[in-house]
């Protein structure tokens, strides 16, 4: 049972929920269903996009130039999500991380130049980035 809030704080209150109420809780379900969503997007990226660049005919070396660069921009991605959340909404900002990777795994498909693949990985480091956060933030609150 969490204690009082520490003196100066707002009296939130905590609605604790236990094992069988968690279970049949729609957010629950929701939260993980995007959560394994993502991961396993994330993880088919890294496995595969490297392969799917080349068949497109696009140079080894800028090939995996993206995944530095996808790998920088995760690391936005994690500390935007913590500058936008408080200001617009947790919820929200974890929909525009999620519509953000989609966003990225378009571009993936459709790579016609270098613009776009470097478009692609700042994309997709972002929105899968942000939404790694979201994820944890959202089961926290």
């Amino acid at each position: 049972m969490p204690g009082p809030p520490p003196s100066g704080a707002p009296n939130t209150a905590v609605r604790e929920y236990t094992f069988s109420e968690a279970l049949r809780s729609p957010r629950l379900w929701i939260v993980t269903i995007a959560m394994l969503t993502v991961a396993a997007g994330q993880a088919f990226m890294l496995a595969h996009s490297q392969v799917h660049l080349r068949q497109m005919g696009i140079a080894p070396t800028a090939a995996a130039s993206t995944m530095s660069l996808l790998s920088l921009f995760m690391v936005a991605g994690n500390i935007g999500f913590g500058f936008f959340a408080p200001r617009l909404e947790l919820c929200r900002t974890y929909a525009v991380a999620i519509f953000l990777f989609i966003i990225g795994f378009m571009l993936l498909l459709k790579i016609n130049s270098t613009s776009m693949l470097y478009a692609y990985a700042v994309v997709t480091g972002v929105g899968f980035g942000a939404a790694q956060v979201g994820s944890m933030a959202i089961l926290g609150h």
